[in-house]
């Protein structure tokens, strides 16, 4: 069985990579991801079915909005390809963890501030005074994007509210932290089934 596992999760790896490289391509971006743990934390089938959705919301997420275009990479002093890493490790309580980190542009939450503002779920002076959590908790509120121009990988509104329902139905929780141009990790606890 952990011989199946193993082989189960480099077939997973492989589809993951080549998914960023994908939306990547699209967006004239360049990505590259690395996968840690997912080959020493055997899950069962039914929750790597759901953590297949989170994880390709987030990766989808990641090179959309975090990982910035080549040229503005470089301005930054970063290289032209951008890093998102995803990781899977069981915690000393024996939860599991999965956390998505890319090495791109952080949270705009001016841009949520704007959207808030734009869709008329907010005023400007209670955007203005609206505190990170409370914009995070925007973020995953369902038909919520910051995208101006749907495409096939953004702008739907759809994405950040699955990843909240899937994380909460299984039991766990989410933590986002995250820096201006730097980075955005999102950590998501749950218990191992």
């Amino acid at each position: 069985p952990e011989q199946i596992a193993r082989k189960f999760a480099q077939t997973q790896e492989d589809y993951f990579k080549q998914f960023v490289a994908d939306i990547a391509a699209r967006h004239e971006k360049k990505a590259q991801l690395v996968m840690r743990g997912f080959d020493q934390n055997l899950i069962s089938p039914e929750q790597w079915a759901q953590l297949k959705d989170v994880a390709i919301q987030l990766l989808r997420n990641s090179v959309v909005h975090g990982i910035e275009l080549p040229e503005t990479r470089l301005q930054r002093g970063k290289s032209q390809t951008g890093t998102i890493q995803l990781t899977l490790s069981q915690q000393s309580d024996g939860n599991l963890m999965l956390v998505a980190e890319d090495d791109g542009n952080g949270i705009d939450f001016n841009a949520i501030r704007r959207k808030a503002v734009v869709q008329g779920l907010v005023s400007v002076s209670q955007a203005d005074a609206m505190q990170q959590q409370q914009l995070l908790s925007l973020m995953f509120s369902s038909g919520f994007s910051t995208v101006t121009q749907e495409s096939e990988d953004a702008g739907r509104g759809v994405g950040m509210d699955i990843i909240k329902d899937i994380i909460k139905n299984m039991g766990g929780r989410i933590n986002i932290a995250t820096d201006a141009e730097s980075y955005t990790r999102f950590s998501m606890t749950f218990p191992k089934k």
